[in-house]
């Protein structure tokens, strides 16, 4: 009933490690997003994942990822650490950006 252990990478790096860039433009990537959940998971709307995203699209890196990819797939997944009911003050939102 824990909230698991992240093994690997042994260390993610700050959210505030990441330089934003100040605009008013939204970055969308050209194939949407896919949700990676698991099956047994309810599914995320197409909207759910375009305001995970609105979150993070002017991190520079990941427009430096779009500009190099641009008609990627973002893959985004909602890991939630609990069995049963959970807390999601304890969930985290996992968004890939993969080549």
């Amino acid at each position: 009933m824990g909230t698991g252990k992240m093994i690997y990478p042994e260390k993610l790096e700050p959210a505030n490690h990441f330089e934003r860039t100040l605009t008013q433009d939204v970055y969308l990537p050209g194939k949407g997003f896919e949700n990676i959940q698991h099956p047994d998971s309810p599914d995320l709307e197409q909207e759910d994942c375009l305001n995970v995203w609105l979150a993070v699209q002017n991190l520079i890196k990941a427009r430096e990822y779009l500009d190099a990819n641009p008609d990627q797939r973002i893959k985004i997944f909602l890991y939630t650490p609990s069995v049963g009911v959970g807390d999601p003050l304890t969930w985290k939102w996992l968004i890939f950006l993969n080549k």
